[in-house]
């Protein structure tokens, strides 16, 4: 647990700064001066994906309602962008000609499938599972699909960059554990902004 971490932000960054880190580092290969585009970037994953991205010296791009895009740049992204403009993904292309050098997808369907065409020729995509993978990639996109797996150095990986202070665990809400049906609605309706912590009678 990190020290400048309270019990439920704790337990929010698991799964949600797992998925990021893994996704970034591990699967995605992201280096230092490259530009990553985020889809869903205002969830669990994606707030946290932001912030590992520019701890790594990367350019982080975030896709989210408008609503979202001063938190996200709160968090450090340099450009946020609005799923629901039909032209989002040519936005991205003029903000870095060539395109992005790695997608972290958390959104699927039309979002990932418009994502992808922001991505530069030889570029890197990964998909995290349960939204899954395009049926077929061109352009020499690398696409990697993926199941999140936390091993213990992953979190200790998290618990640097949090002790470190370039990573804030994001906790919309924390709601007793009656309230689970109601925090899972919110969840699925995708209007919450990093993670929601059920918590047990103490």
């Amino acid at each position: 647990m990190p020290g400048r971490a309270g019990f439920a932000e704790a337990a929010g960054l698991v799964i949600g700064g797992g998925t990021a880190y893994e996704g970034l580092a591990d699967r995605g290969r992201l280096r230092a001066g490259e530009t990553v585009l985020i889809t869903a970037a205002a969830g669990g994953v994606g707030s946290a994906a932001v912030q590992i991205a520019v701890a790594m010296g990367a350019r982080a791009l975030g896709v989210a309602s408008r609503g979202n895009h001063g938190y996200l740049r709160s968090l450090g992204a340099s450009e946020v962008f609005d799923y629901h403009a039909a032209d989002w993904a040519r936005q991205v292309r003029a903000a870095v000609p060539g395109g992005v050098d790695l997608l972290l997808d958390g959104a699927g369907g039309q979002t990932r499938d418009q994502a992808i065409g922001a991505v530069r020729d030889g570029g890197r995509a990964v998909f995290i599972v349960l939204q899954g993978p395009p049926a077929q990639l061109e352009r020499g996109i690398a696409g990697v699909p993926f199941a999140a797996r936390v091993t213990w150095q992953r979190l200790e990986a998290l618990n640097r960059l949090v002790d470190a202070g370039t990573l804030r665990p994001q906790v919309s809400a924390v709601l007793p554990l009656d309230q689970a049906r109601q925090a899972l609605a919110q969840v699925a309706a995708r209007h919450a902004r990093g993670k929601i912590v059920l918590q047990t009678e103490q």
